[in-house]
């Protein structure tokens, strides 16, 4: 199994200002509003929308980059920078 880390809790209650309540509060939004944003992304990728897919995208990196996901947040730059097969 990789161990590499998903989360950087450390960094994610940096960008709260170390407040454990507020952070909670965003990973509790983030897991509610996250899959949403997912599958817009999905859905613009099967449209083949390109602006709808940069728009989700752009919209879950955001998110992304609150709870500090880096993996996450790497793949979903590429995915913007890169689109989708023409």
């Amino acid at each position: 199994m990789d161990r590499t880390a998903v989360l950087d809790l450390s960094g994610a209650l940096s960008r709260a200002d170390g407040d454990q309540d507020l952070f909670l509060t965003l990973a509790r939004l983030f897991l509610q509003e996250s899959p949403k944003e997912a599958a817009a992304a999905r859905a613009a990728l099967g449209r083949q929308d390109r602006a709808g897919l940069a728009a989700a995208a752009h919209k879950l990196r955001g998110s992304v980059m609150e709870m500090r996901l880096a993996e996450v947040h790497a793949a979903l730059r590429e995915l913007i920078a890169r689109g989708f097969p023409s």
